[in-house]
């Protein structure tokens, strides 16, 4: 599930949309590459205290 933030909107308003990985897939993989990168340069809240 991927939740489409629009600039000015707040997440319980915005589009959510479901995506399955396929063999030929191009959207989903877009997102799964795209939240492996932001979770690979997270750190934890508590890191900052």
């Amino acid at each position: 599930m991927v939740n489409l933030h629009a600039y000015g909107t707040r997440a319980s308003g915005a589009l959510v949309i479901y995506l399955a990985r396929t063999e030929t897939d191009t959207a989903a993989a877009t997102y799964v590459d795209s939240f492996e990168r932001v979770w690979a340069g997270a750190e934890s809240a508590m890191s900052r205290l």
